[in-house]
């Protein structure tokens, strides 16, 4: 097709419909760089279900069905696009998955725009965008921000601050006492008098403590997230610049999803809690005040039927490719080596001497330690809260040791009488000794405590010096519901430690709390991360086993079709009688 044809056919596209009321030409010019055509025969397919979504499709000539497979693995069928139809805004604008089969009925001509290349043109004509005619989910997808924690692959489909209606219950009392303050502010101008001053000066102090009240508010609701992912849902909160606080709940793990709105301001506003259950248990995911929370509660739902229509798709791929092998009777493959973990220590490698090395290895010991083969990661608490928590016995020891020194040594004009010395020297090495055997007993105490992942486990160890005591808590990574970190002051902030906690489907003894870890977001994120590959080869392994139950049953029936003979037909073997 010649640019012409090709430019009237674009401004057949909801998408482009904006630029083509505004009868713009310039746009459309842009709009041909990134166009694209394709041919297609009759049984080809534009996408599978499941496939990445990356692409706009515009019919020009042709006809394509849609089908979709549901979670109960029913085929469903959604209907025909035919010349002058699209799909795949979504995927264009945002990138996705499809949620559906298109097959190509009869021989079919398409134009079609990719995502990386729409986003280039636009980042290169920002006028663009604007005019854009783009559909209100879209638009919302468009908005989120994004995130350094997202796994690859892994997509925001939501992000929200809770309701406004909160900002306003926190600060609503602080904002009428300011403005109160302001009302009689200028009668307390007018006075005169030492009194009225010092009131001036109080009432202005007043003021600004409730305008730094107002704005930190507005910080603390501005930096509380509710976000759903394809794989997750997930709540960040940030108390200004002191703490952090995440958590978050696969949504393999949810079955139900409430929703509460506990009073009329809620439902005239729209804002509720929305409430997170797997197999008879509720979530502990902080998710109150979320504004129009049905609508969360549909996309979570939503996530979930297409996870599951997903798997439903794979499953069916793989009894495909393993009845096709064993038609050919080829080997199959081996399973692939488990990958090994790319998290490192980010704490540098020192090859010092060897007493320097033994030194700094006892009293501030690598916070992560990682096997060779990558499976296994060992944390230990922080060496510094350590010190903090323990100060006074670390002050002690050294207070003990200098007054001890200076005193023997005559710096303070002290002789101790003829005879006394050996006792002095003796009294001193007993305090000594008590003092520094506290210190070392903190610091066993306080090490000998780790927290440990493997490929399938988190373990959890609280070990007391000199074997005295030794309690030992791990549960299997499927069995996590959600994950959480925080991060409990501006000091821990700066330092960047804090404490991860997990939380199973059991009560009290189901939480599990690794204290002053370094780098708490990055334990999190590779918790959740080992978590989300446990769960994939759960189901990939109970698939096979699944396959190879029913390849079994296969492999029975054409033994047993095989291998039956003929019944012969009763007398057929007799000679016919002569009438």
């Amino acid at each position: 097709m010649d640019a012409g044809e090709i430019i009237r056919h674009l401004k057949r596209i909801p998408l482009f419909s904006q630029l083509a009321k505004e009868n713009r030409k310039q746009p459309f010019r842009w709009l041909l760089e990134g166009a694209h055509e394709a041919e297609y025969e009759p049984n080809e397919w534009l996408f599978h279900q499941g496939d990445a979504a990356n692409r706009l499709y515009y019919i020009v000539e042709g006809r394509v069905r849609l089908s979709r497979v549901d979670r109960d693995g029913i085929n469903r069928y959604l209907g025909d696009l035919g010349p002058g139809q699209s799909v795949g805004q979504t995927g264009l604008l945002v990138g996705d998955i499809h949620d559906a089969s298109a097959q190509v009925l009869t021989p079919t001509q398409v134009l079609y725009f990719e995502y990386e290349e729409f986003r280039e043109l636009l980042k290169e004509h920002p006028s663009l965008r604007r005019h854009l005619d783009v559909e209100p989910r879209v638009a919302r997808r468009l908005d989120v921000p994004e995130f350094s924690w997202l796994r690859e692959g892994e997509m925001v489909i939501f992000a929200e601050r809770r309701h406004w209606a909160y900002l306003v219950k926190r600060t609503g009392p602080v904002a009428v006492l300011f403005l109160i303050s302001l009302v009689i502010f200028p009668f307390l101008i007018a006075a005169t008098g030492l009194i009225s001053t010092v009131v001036i000066i109080l009432v202005a102090l007043v003021d600004l403590y409730l305008v730094g009240r107002m704005i930190w508010e507005y910080i603390n609701w501005r930096d509380d997230l509710f976000i759903l992912t394809t794989e997750r849902i997930v709540h960040l909160e940030r108390v200004g610049p002191f703490e952090s606080h995440f958590e978050e709940a696969p949504l393999s793990k949810i079955e139900d999803v409430y929703v509460d709105q506990p009073s009329f301001a809620a439902n005239a506003l729209n804002y509720g809690d929305v409430i997170l259950h797997t197999a008879g248990e509720q979530v502990e995911i902080d998710l109150t005040g979320v504004p129009d929370p049905m609508q969360l509660r549909g996309l979570v739902f939503r996530e979930l039927e297409r996870s599951r229509a997903r798997e439903i798709i794979e499953r069916k791929g793989r009894i495909r490719e393993r009845l096709e092998a064993r038609l050919r009777s080829a080997e199959e493959e081996a399973p692939p080596l488990p990958k090994e973990s790319t998290l490192r220590s980010s704490e540098p490698s020192v090859q010092p001497s060897l007493v320097w090395h033994s030194i700094k290895e006892y009293f501030f010991p690598a916070s992560w330690n990682i096997s060779e083969d990558g499976t296994t990661i060992r944390w230990k608490r922080y060496w510094l809260p350590g010190f903090f928590k323990h100060f006074w016995y670390f002050f002690g020891f050294f207070v003990t040791t200098v007054l001890g020194l200076l005193i023997f040594l005559g710096a303070f004009g002290i002789s101790l009488p003829e005879g006394w010395f050996l006792t002095g020297i003796g009294i001193w090495f007993l305090i000594e000794g008590i003092a520094f055997g506290l210190v070392l007993w903190q610091l066993e105490d306080w090490h000998n405590d780790y927290f440990e992942i493997t490929p399938s486990r988190v373990i959890v160890v609280y070990r007391k010096p000199l074997l005295l005591e030794e309690t030992r808590r791990e549960t299997r990574l499927d069995r996590i519901q959600n994950i959480s970190f925080d991060i409990p002051n501006i000091i821990a902030r700066f330092l960047e430690f804090g404490h991860v906690m997990l939380e199973t489907a059991a009560d009290s003894e189901g939480r599990f709390h690794l204290q002053w870890v370094r780098y708490p977001a990055r334990v999190q994120a590779e918790i959740s991360r080992r978590q989300s590959e446990f769960a994939a080869e759960q189901r990939k392994a109970e698939a096979q086993r699944r396959q190879e139950e029913l390849l079994s049953w296969f492999d029975i029936y054409d033994n047993m079709r095989h291998s039956r003979r003929p019944m012969p037909m009763a007398g057929a073997d007799e000679p016919l009688e002569e009438e």
